[in-house]
Parts: C-alpha cells; structure tokens; sequence
C-alpha cells in the first residue's frame, strides 16, 4: 500500500510538472502563430509593393508615348524605375523564405504541444489508477 501511494505521489507531482510544460508549450505555440501572420504580412506587403511599382512603371511608358519628342527624360526615368524591380522580387523572395521557416517552427511548436498533452493526459490516467487501486484496497 505504502509503495501505491508513493506512486500516487510522483504521479501526481509530475502530472503538476506537466501541466506547467503543456501551458508553456501552448504559449509557444500561440507565439509561433503570430510570427507566421506577421510573415505572412510580409510577404502580403512585399507583393504589394511589386503590384505599385508595376503601376507606377504603366504611368512613366504612358508619358513617354505622349511626349516622344522629349521622351528622353522619361526614357532614363524608365530605365531607373525598372532597375527597382530586381529589389522588390528579392524582397518578395526573402518574406516568402521567412514565411517557410515560420511554418517550419510553428509545427515543431505544435508538435511539441501535443506530445506535452498526451504525457500530461497520461500522468493523469496513471494518478487516476493508482487513486482507484488505493481506495479498493481501504
């Protein structure tokens, strides 16, 4: 009897040691889905941006058909406009990379979160037991 409820003991501090890394493994699981919006926004801002530039590039082609005679202004200002481009796509490239690796920690979080859940599930069943068996033998 005394070995049981010792048991019981262990089973029921390490059930309360589990409960602290199952709510310290939820909130790292929270943490890791709000870097994954953030990166998301990223990559929703960089595309954006591409999207202004690609605008902004119609408007200067436009001005240079309109005035062709003095279009040499607009032809240079083409040029360094498009000469943007390259930045805004690596730009793009680099959210996109950052967005992956978010995901990437976010599972692992969620990972661990659930392996957390079943051993403090299963502390909890074996305190469960033990409290069971202890009171049958009284």
């Amino acid at each position: 009897m005394t070995q049981d409820t010792d048991a019981l003991r262990l089973w029921t501090q390490l059930t309360l040691v589990r409960d602290v890394r199952l709510a310290r493994e939820r909130h790292a699981v929270s943490e890791a889905r709000m870097v994954v919006e953030h990166a998301a926004l990223g990559v929703q801002s960089a595309r954006a941006a591409l999207a202004r530039h690609f605008v902004a590039e119609g408007a200067i082609v436009e001005a240079c058909r309109r005035e062709a005679p003095a279009s040499e202004g607009w032809l240079a200002t083409l040029r360094a406009h498009r000469g943007e481009a390259p930045s805004l796509r690596h730009a793009i490239e680099e959210a996109a990379r950052a967005l992956d690796q978010a995901h990437g920690h976010a599972a692992q979080a969620l990972h661990r979160w659930e392996r957390a859940r079943f051993l403090h599930e299963d502390g909890g069943k074996r305190a469960d037991v033990l409290r069971r068996r202890i009171l049958d033998d009284d």
